[in-house]
């Protein structure tokens, strides 16, 4: 057949291109109070305009009518029938209700089949077929579309329709009611549309989205938006619709993985340090939480990409994300020390001084007798469908002597350790990036 060698020979852009153009032709007929009534791949015609470009066109309307003339006889070709025009044809009674729901959307059924031939070579195939259609399977006989949503079964799309713009669309298109059908309008306005995206969420919400629940419920595209300095997003659906939503409805929502908290929290009364929120950002965390881990106390400090790292009061410290106390305090501490230099008996004091900070040096070394827990490097075993194995040498490079499961948020990941005691939280997927595990039979 022509028009099925013109189609394999064109780019998947082309053939979108195609379903523009068709859609806009059907939409000029229905404007006029037309039903096609015989749309097939055969009678949308593909031409190459005055720049070279395919065009669909469509042609043989001798099926078609005015909407509010129902025929007596149907003679389009019975593989693109619509559930109500294949009803319509078969009935012998009751025919005139039958009748009055063979409307425009019947076109847009018949359309949808042609769109899912465009984008993946062939018609959709049934889910599952009732016995009575085993059987006339079995003999050899074809199974139309419209026979298996008539006899209560549903059409699978293919998967070679990856978009799921056009997935979204064509399954509207080939619902079994015809009022949940988009319009040919709609159909074109949703074809002209850019392909929508999911961007990554604002960093300091600290959101993971789950993308598979997103597809799920018909969100096809999030887009992050600024409104008066409020932060939030706009979520797009598969049927055109559009959403704004807040941090807070998009949790609620359930297309989140995990959400990790948002600021810094207080630290340990015991503590007394002040966080460097600034300096703490500029390292990419965007909040913290206080943490007690193997009773040492510390703090969660979150990415936002929901990976998280446990730090110790000492190695906040030495990396400069906390300061001790108050920092102006700090000066004033200082004055008395020389009020009580001029004193002779006193010079010993700074003798002793160095004494005072041994056992400020020896509390880091008291601290890490909790590596000597992990000296040996023991490795998790992996959650089950991770589909994991961690690896020896990954973990030796990036400093890190033992792993464990771990669950934060809802999500299974693993506390990666490092000799120091430090623990940072890590998903699957992450692991295998920063080579700490690698796939199986990958």
């Amino acid at each position: 057949d022509e028009t099925e060698t013109v189609l394999a020979s064109l780019s998947v852009d082309v053939k979108k291109l195609l379903m523009q153009t068709a859609a806009g032709a059907l939409f000029s007929v229905h404007s006029k109070g037309i039903i096609h009534s015989d749309l097939k791949l055969k009678n949308v015609l593909l031409v190459r305009n005055k720049t070279g470009n395919y065009v669909a066109k469509l042609i043989d309307f001798d099926s078609s009518y005015f909407v509010d003339d129902k025929p007596e006889e149907i003679v389009g070709t019975i593989d693109y029938y619509s559930p109500e025009l294949g009803a319509y044809a078969d009935a012998e009674d009751d025919r005139e209700e039958l009748g009055k729901k063979v409307t425009e959307k019947s076109d847009i059924f018949s359309l949808g089949l042609i769109f899912h031939y465009y984008l993946a070579g062939c018609l959709p195939e049934p889910v599952s077929l009732t016995p009575k259609l085993e059987k006339r399977k079995a003999k050899g006989k074809v199974i139309y579309c419209w026979v298996v949503i008539n006899s209560g079964c549903e059409l699978a799309l293919s998967p070679e329709i990856k978009s799921p713009k056009y997935t979204m669309l064509i399954k509207d298109m080939l619902s079994a009611d015809p009022e949940k059908r988009p319009s040919a309008s709609e159909v074109l306005k949703r074809l002209r549309e850019a392909e929508p995206v999911i961007e990554e969420p604002w960093p300091e919400h600290g959101l993971v989205l789950d993308r598979d629940k997103m597809n799920a419920a018909g969100a096809i595209g999030l887009r992050k938006t600024n409104t008066g300095g409020v932060k939030g997003y706009e979520v797009m659906y598969s049927d055109g619709k559009k959403r704004n939503a807040s941090r807070e409805e998009i949790i609620s929502m359930g297309y989140t993985l995990a959400a990790v908290p948002t600021g810094f929290c207080a630290p340990w009364p015991e503590h007394d340090i002040t966080f460097d929120q600034e300096k703490l950002r500029s390292r990419g965390f965007i909040a913290g939480e206080q943490k007690e881990m193997s009773g040492i106390k510390g703090y969660q400090l979150y990415r936002a990409d929901s990976n998280s790292t446990f730090f110790k009061i000492e190695m906040l410290l030495a990396m400069k994300y906390a300061v001790k106390g108050a920092a102006p305090a700090a000066a004033p501490a200082a004055a008395p020390v020389p009020d009580t230099a001029p004193v002779p008996d006193t010079a010993p004091a700074p003798d002793t001084a160095p004494v005072a900070e041994a056992p400020a040096e020896t509390a880091p070394e008291a601290v890490p007798e909790t590596p000597p827990e992990p000296a040996a490097p023991v490795l998790a075993e992996p959650w089950e469908g991770h589909d994991i194995t961690f690896s020896d040498e990954g973990m030796a490079a990036k400093g890190y002597i033992r792993c464990e499961r771990a669950e934060l948020g809802g999500v299974k990941g693993y506390n990666f350790y490092t000799s120091d005691g430090s623990c940072r939280f890590i998903r699957p997927e992450m692991a295998v990036i920063q080579k700490l595990a690698v796939k199986n039979g990958g």
